[in-house]
């Protein structure tokens, strides 16, 4: 029996919830072990992680495990993961994020089935792990033909690491896995072609994933999301790569749903930056840049209420 999914899982000083990631395959992955290969990169955590691996891999669970001597960086960490994958499909699940119950039997009964370029996963967020009720029995899927109806519906969640599958063996062998490096979204180059390059792609309308909220900061947000992201598609579309309209429908997306979420964000996990000087040279023609951010920045600096 081949295996058809690598689950790769890219960690660092993070023992804590690599061992809740590790514990939700461990239960989910009964009867299903021989077509599923599970690759740890551990990039030189000082912490416990690799007593955590060894641990699981004790109780008999197949892990490949690989510390790096020094921190690589992450984008570097997803690469070396990637190119240890020899399964058809990859998925990058990171470490502080978890499968539900029976989900990855059935995720591996669609790979079994079909071929899609992506598979798209829906998430629940959480701040407490036990606040999550193991009510998603329930799995809906929607294959989805037409590439714009794909990225329409994902929109700006194409970012999302953790909750998408890639099949690997329509990815260009020939691929510079680093032309993207310092965006912070590097791993774009697998995921975006391949929406273009298969004839369907699949959203698993079910809540998959159980996601720790409010983990992530220590980059400029707006510069990663909105400049980086937007040098990325224009690259692609330049190279005819995605379709021209990809880039308004995220942006669209971006400023109507993400961006102004974080305009209030006091919390401090992300560097600070003047987010209107660094959106203003992509967005500028867009009338929702100009209403949900520089307008709400205004009011909000003179303690406006902003009503619709």
């Amino acid at each position: 029996m081949k295996s058809i999914l690598t689950i790769c899982i890219p960690t660092y000083n993070r023992s804590e919830y690599l061992k809740i990631c590790l514990n939700s395959i461990k239960s989910n992955i009964y009867g299903i072990e021989d077509y599923i290969e599970i690759y740890v990169s551990d990039n030189n955590s000082n912490d416990d992680t690799e007593l955590v691996v060894d641990s699981f891999i004790n109780t008999g669970m197949k892990i490949y495990y690989n510390k790096h001597k020094q921190n690589i960086g992450t984008e570097l960490n997803f690469i070396s993961l990637y190119e240890k994958v020899n399964t058809k499909y990859f998925w990058i699940l990171c470490d502080d994020d978890f499968i539900l119950p029976n989900k990855l039997l059935n995720i591996i009964n669609i790979l079994k089935k079909d071929d899609y370029g992506l598979i798209y996963m829906n998430q629940i967020w959480y701040d407490n792990i036990h606040d999550i009720i193991n009510n998603f029995n329930k799995f809906e899927t929607v294959e989805i033909i037409d590439h714009i109806d794909f990225i329409t519906k994902i929109n700006y969640w194409i970012t999302f690491l953790s909750g998408i599958i890639v099949n690997k063996s329509i990815i260009d062998k020939e691929l510079n896995l680093s032309q993207y490096n310092g965006t912070m979204l590097n791993y774009l180059i697998w995921f975006l072609p391949n929406i273009f390059k298969s004839p369907k792609n699949l959203i698993i309308k079910s809540v998959c994933l159980g996601c720790k909220a409010n983990n992530t900061g220590g980059y400029m947000l707006y510069r990663v999301f909105g400049k980086n992201f937007n040098f990325i598609l224009k690259d692609m579309i330049n190279k005819k790569i995605i379709s021209e309209k990809c880039i308004d429908i995220i942006n669209n997306s971006l400023l109507n749903d993400f961006f102004p979420k974080f305009i209030n964000d006091n919390n401090g996990k992300f560097y600070k930056e003047n987010y209107i000087l660094t959106l203003l040279p992509d967005f500028w023609m867009y009338k929702m840049f100009w209403k949900n951010i520089v307008l709400k920045s205004v009011l909000n600096s003179l303690n406006i209420r902003h009503v619709n």
